[in-house]
């Protein structure tokens, strides 16, 4: 999972990077981090992400968008 799969996973949601990271339990600034790049996501951020916000078709179709 890479930051573009985070911020389309967030956008197809319509959350905030801070709703998103409360959802997930963990700081708006990581949700930052990152979206941007800066830092890779943990295996146990993206079981987090995963559980809460699994992934579907839509959502893979428009991670080739962005």
């Amino acid at each position: 999972m890479t930051g573009k799969t985070v911020r389309v996973i967030r956008l197809y949601h319509k959350l905030s990077q801070e709703e998103f990271a409360e959802r997930v339990s963990v700081s708006q600034q990581l949700v930052s981090r990152i979206e941007n790049g800066v830092k890779e996501i943990t295996p146990r951020t993206k079981v987090r992400i995963l559980r809460e916000f699994p992934m579907n078709e839509e959502i893979r179709s428009l991670e080739g968008e962005l």
